[in-house]
């Protein structure tokens, strides 16, 4: 659906295979206490673990998540794993909800990679006794230093092996209300001094960050580099304040370390266009284009009410799905951010260097299995983009206006775009608020029907609404739906003849739409239902059923949703 016809591109973006940048770990955000509790005890645990994991079109392919060592401010409680010097290092908290979430991630994505960052040390290490604010006391960066080896060794044991951790969360900021710890260079060079040697000896390949915080801090980044630079292997930043930009003279002056992007959250009402457009300058394109390894988003997910956290801190943060301990979960805007670029970026992926072209933003990288994954940006008017993979020609991709396409060119060749399925030319609109039960009508004034005793989906000439085929649009993740028949509870689906669409009743075999709106009037939207096979059409002869058609985005088919 996504591939143009030769001949169409006006605009060339020219991707070059053989000049290679950094190694991905991976996309997706933070499993804190809160949101692992949320996700675990949810009665739709299992479908909310598909969305997260899975790889599109069942979910997003999250690749990389980032942890806690003790409690953030997003906890049901203040807690450590050492409370006092005379006690044993314990993680058994973690057991309750923490380590079976992510064992059910790592089955549905063996490749999930891990990080970790602290929010403070055990108040007994700290100068003034208390969990919120203050810094390490000096006499205790030998015995901190024991405290997060113990951690990322417990965590390698229990077959999460921790591949990047940064010594302090949000290094330069110390608040009386939530758990903190301010660590200024020669602290860091101190802490790191006792700790990477320790993790030699241990056999531990941890990479070890620093300041992981915000970008408009970067000359404080840079004297904490400064001081121990030769002991840890990079940076983790923030995007609360600043803009990647500051990073292109950080990262030239330390060429031979490594950048990492760790945390950004959505406050508030979700506000589809602009939440999306400065996440992809901010996170994606800004970090990507500077040498991260990583873009991961704070909470995986939240309740209705930003929570549970502790009492004091961020009221307004959202998560990537907002989970209702009753039931239910939806997806926030960012979410299928995650889609686009862990699906065509897996963990693995080695990124390339690419030339673009006015008005469309790129990235690439070459995926562990030779696939060549592209994704674009569109910052104006639409049309066809060729894709040029060295000196060769790699296709042809239609680009709508405003939009995010991913595409894959397998490999051995890199020749044939492939549409990223359920991610083709999103996110142009928010997720589609549909009636409940709607009719679904054609440009031919006809009516999308299934037949209860047969396979066939057909187009109905009734004349009367009592005789229209009403339809549910069953969310899939993604902001993808399937079309399932209220009377006959069947889903549309491709089955095996060449052009008509057919239906089941089973649920894995439905095909999955991304909607998007054409036209809005009286009440009614006009959409495209567009499938990774083609957009859903409806030919003129009445005696043929609904079918995909493979056109451009100028030739598809829109039908009006009618409330039913």
């Amino acid at each position: 659906a996504v591939v143009a016809k030769a001949g169409e591109a006006t605009r060339r973006v020219v991707v070059r295979p053989d000049v290679t940048r950094q190694r991905l770990l991976g996309f997706g955000g933070s499993m804190t206490e809160s949101s692992a509790q949320l996700i675990h005890c949810s009665p739709d645990r299992e479908r909310i673990l598909d969305a997260l994991f899975l790889p599109p079109p069942a979910g997003a392919g999250m690749s990389c998540l980032r942890l806690c060592v003790g409690a953030s401010d997003f906890a049901t409680e203040y807690y450590n794993y050492q409370p006092t010097p005379e006690s044993c290092f314990d993680m058994s908290r973690e057991n309750a909800v923490l380590l079976p979430v992510l064992r059910s991630a790592k089955a549905r994505n063996p490749a999930l990679t891990l990080v970790a960052s602290p929010w403070t040390a055990p108040e007994w290490m700290k100068e003034n006794g208390k969990a919120n604010g203050g810094r390490l006391s000096p006499s205790r960066h030998n015995a901190y230093a024991r405290y997060l080896m113990q951690y990322l060794s417990t965590m390698e044991e229990m077959g999460f092996p921790i591949s990047a951790l940064a010594l302090q969360n949000e290094c330069w900021h110390s608040a009386d209300s939530a758990p903190t710890m301010l660590l200024d260079p020669e602290e860091t060079k101190s802490l790191a001094g006792f700790l990477v040697p320790m993790l030699r000896q241990n056999g531990i390949g941890t990479q070890i960050l620093v300041h992981d915080h915000n970008y408009d801090l970067v000359e404080k980044a840079t004297d904490l580099m400064r001081a121990a630079g030769d002991l840890v292997d990079g940076t983790a930043w923030h995007a609360y304040g600043g803009h990647p930009r500051v990073l292109e003279d950080f990262v030239k002056e330390f060429a031979q370390h490594e950048v990492f992007f760790f945390e950004q959250t959505a406050h508030g009402e979700s506000n589809f266009g602009g939440d999306v457009g400065w996440a992809l300058e901010h996170l994606y394109f800004g970090s990507l284009q500077h040498g991260s390894r990583s873009v991961l988003h704070w909470n995986v997910a939240l309740d209705p009410r930003n929570g549970p956290r502790l009492e004091s801190t961020c009221p307004t943060c959202r998560g990537l799905l907002t989970v209702d301990p009753a039931g239910g979960f939806h997806e926030e805007p960012e979410y299928t951010l995650v889609g686009h670029f862990a699906g065509a970026l897996p963990s693995g992926s080695v990124m390339v260097d690419v030339d673009g072209v006015d008005g469309v933003e790129v990235v690439a990288g070459i995926s562990p299995s030779g696939a060549l994954g592209v994704v674009m940006r569109s910052r104006g008017p639409g049309g066809a983009v060729e894709l040029v993979v060295g000196q060769e020609p790699g296709g042809v991709v239609d680009v709508p206006e405003n939009s995010l396409v991913s595409v894959v060119l397998p490999s051995g060749g890199w020749r044939v775009p492939r549409p990223l399925p359920c991610f083709l030319a999103q996110p142009v609109q928010p997720p589609v608020r549909f009636p409940s039960r709607f009719y679904l009508r054609s440009f031919h004034g006809t009516w999308v029907a299934a037949h209860g005793e047969s396979s066939a989906a057909y187009q109905s000439v009734a004349p009367e609404p009592g005789l229209w085929e009403l339809w549910r649009a069953i969310p899939t993740g993604n902001a993808v739906y399937a079309l399932q028949s209220v009377a006959h509870s069947s889903f549309l689906h491709k089955g095996g003849k060449p052009s008509v669409l057919e239906h089941s009743a089973v649920f894995a075999s439905a095909l999955r739409f991304v909607i998007r709106i054409t036209a809005e009037a009286e009440g009614r939207i006009q959409v495209n239902l567009i499938a990774d096979q083609g957009s859903l059409g409806m030919p003129e002869k009445t005696s043929d059923g609904p079918y995909l058609k493979q056109e451009n985005s100028s030739g598809w088919e829109s039908f009006w949703v009618v409330a039913g």
